[in-house]
């Protein structure tokens, strides 16, 4: 008879499909609020908006909504974002990056991304930029809530209504270690497989 001792722990990182993580509703109300690099005669105006994730997530594309007032589109050059702490809309990015989206009518869609981010709530920020002064303006949900623009440098401002964002990616949850198998005891501490 062999005596072994046994204790399997599961340490495996367990993740669903990438899809739609969450979603702000519907673009369906233009603002008037400008989010757009010279937009205005302005160099830069950024638009801000909260979300909670309640389980750690991985980031693989950002959406954002937009309407072109005045301009080309070919003179589209980049969007850039950055995701910051609940405590304060206008604080330093936790994540940030800039890339070329692809543009489907109001649709600005950057993919490609990998950001791991872990549960909680966050201020989402972008603005895209053109090579030439254009009017864009962030689209809105028509749900209540409150969102912000910046220009970074001498304005911060508050407006009532939800951005139209879209977030993209997969949920992770990493399980605490979990014993598997746990063989018939013997001989008071022992454990023992025949």
């Amino acid at each position: 008879m062999k005596r072994i001792i046994v204790l399997i722990f599961l340490s495996i990182s367990c993740s669903a499909n990438a899809g739609l993580l969450y979603s702000s509703g519907s673009a369906t109300i233009d603002s008037p609020i400008c989010d757009a690099e010279n937009c205005s005669g302005s160099s830069e105006w950024w638009v801000i908006d909260d979300f909670t994730n309640s389980l750690n997530w991985n980031i693989t594309g950002l959406e954002f909504f937009s309407n072109l007032n005045f301009g080309s589109l070919l003179d589209y050059m980049s969007t850039s974002w950055e995701i910051v702490s609940s405590s304060d809309p206008y604080g330093a990015a936790l994540f940030s990056g800039t890339g070329v989206a692809t543009i489907t009518g109001n649709s600005y869609l950057l993919s490609g991304l990998d950001i791991n981010l872990s549960s909680g709530t966050y201020f989402l920020s972008h603005h895209h930029d053109f090579s030439t002064e254009v009017t864009t303006t962030a689209m809105l949900t028509g749900d209540q809530g409150s969102f912000y623009q910046t220009d970074k440098s001498n304005y911060q401002f508050t407006y009532d209504g939800e951005v139209a964002i879209n977030i993209y990616g997969k949920e992770v949850s990493v399980p605490e270690p979990s014993p598997l198998v746990l063989l018939v005891s013997r001989l008071g501490n022992s454990f023992i497989y025949h």
